[in-house]
């Protein structure tokens, strides 16, 4: 296990770049308290990045290096510099998180009480899965083309241009997810209880989407092949595109579903 000491803007880092985080940032200019990157002891396997936390928001996206390079950003501290307050509070301290590393396997968690408003902005290997679970803040997720699993109770999940196994859960979020393809090897499975789902797919899918969902509403750019009432009451809507290989579940209790073609 390692602890992440960041003082001044980076002890173990390079030096730090202001690096805009598109949508995931709502500041002019990011306030980057530390940066570090996680050397991989067997970057030729398929790895898992494993990230809890409570507060803080969590980023991940790919690029074409052997390691995990990883961005912690304090949003709030961004927006006050723009109302003449004061600096980041993370600013010369340690910088709340540890991680570990064991045969691919990346562990990131909080080691503080509270990390209101840090964003993780975490670059991992094009191979890599993703385990992640923000309890009170959203998930961002791009391009991965490994199984991704992403839990939060209160916030959003928004996928983009993903390919591999997606197992998506929001309490009281909502859920956006855009595939580039989507694989009939695994399982997708996108739920919320109260939030609604956006999907967006490539027209040339072969997939089933199936939609249960009670007091909501079901649009869709595809036609549907069945809409009505499950076996166990609830409300029922069924697609097929191309053959239908693939299948994606999607299921809300108290939201929207809305399918788009890309």
């Amino acid at each position: 296990m390692k602890r992440i000491k960041i003082i001044a803007l980076g002890l173990f880092c390079l030096v730090v770049e202001s690096t805009v985080v598109g949508q995931n940032i709502d500041a002019k200019e990011p306030n980057v308290v530390g940066k570090f990157q996680i050397q991989l002891t067997k970057p030729w396997l398929h790895g898992l990045l494993n990230v809890k936390t409570t507060y803080s928001r969590i980023s991940v996206e790919t690029h074409k290096l052997d390691y995990i390079k990883v961005e912690v950003i304090d949003l709030q501290s961004a927006v006050d510099r723009y109302r003449d307050l004061s600096p980041s509070r993370w600013d010369a301290q340690e910088v709340p998180f540890f991680y570990s590393e064991n045969e691919n396997e990346v562990v990131i968690k909080e080691t503080a009480e509270d990390t209101t408003g840090l964003l993780l902005r975490i670059k991992v290997p094009e191979s890599f899965s993703a385990k992640l679970d923000s309890e009170g803040e959203s998930i961002f997720v791009f391009d991965l083309a490994g199984q991704v699993e992403a839990v939060t109770i209160t916030s959003d999940i928004t996928l983009t241009r993903i390919s591999g196994s997606t197992v998506v859960n929001s309490e009281s979020g909502n859920i956006n997810a855009s595939y580039k393809d989507v694989s009939s090897r695994y399982p997708h499975a996108l739920s919320t209880t109260k939030g609604n789902i956006k999907l967006v797919l490539p027209s040339h899918s072969s997939t089933h989407v199936f939609v249960s969902y009670e007091h909501g509403k079901v649009a869709s750019e595809f036609s549907f092949f069945r809409k009505g009432k499950s076996e166990r009451g609830d409300n029922f809507a069924g697609i097929k595109i191309g053959s239908g290989e693939a299948s994606i579940g999607l299921t809300t209790y108290y939201g929207d579903v809305n399918i788009y073609k890309n």
